[in-house]
């Protein structure tokens, strides 16, 4: 266990001048806990009413379906309670506490800092991704305009190519 730990290690030098105790004495709680897992498991039949729910299924046709009850009249469903707006009752400044009702005012609160970060890089992202479809438009353009310019000198080295081929026939006549 303690070959790992080299020889000059400090904690191991302290641990081997450490006395040794003997053994530690058990409390009746250590043995009680000893002499219950020690016991045999218990071994008798399972009930099996678990399995045999699983086991027969049956193997043919649809299963019936569940039959409407036989009461004529079934009670409507309650109505769902809805809930009620709040409403802001503000004081009258006069001496009769007469209340007036003032509606609630919706205010629209100023967009925290997270929001407004994520909508800077929305609208980098927007920008970035706009950028690289125009560059990627020039580059398909100038990809296009050399395929033509090559097209044309292929076709000017296939003339060329077959005159020469003419003037070779021509001079094995000869």
């Amino acid at each position: 266990m303690l070959a790992p730990i080299s020889a000059s290690s400090n904690v191991l030098q302290k641990y081997r001048k450490h006395p040794s105790s003997g053994p530690r004495e058990l409390t009746p709680a250590m043995v009680r806990s000893i002499d219950e897992v020690d016991k045999p498991a218990k071994r008798g039949k399972k009930s099996e009413t678990h399995k045999e729910a699983q086991v027969s299924k049956p193997t043919k046709g649809k299963t019936p379906k569940k039959r409407k009850s036989d009461k004529a009249v079934t009670s409507p469903p309650q109505p769902k309670k809805l809930k009620k707006l709040a409403r802001r009752l503000i004081l009258q400044s006069s001496s009769d506490s007469d209340s007036k009702y003032v509606p609630p005012q919706h205010k629209i609160a100023p967009p925290s800092e997270f929001e407004r970060e994520s909508s800077e890089d929305e609208a980098s992202g927007r920008a970035t991704r706009q950028a690289i479809k125009a560059t990627n438009a020039s580059l398909h353009a100038n990809v296009n305009d050399l395929l033509t310019q090559l097209e044309v000198e292929l076709a000017v080295e296939n003339g060329i190519m077959g005159e020469l081929n003419d003037l070779k026939s021509m001079s094995s006549m000869i």
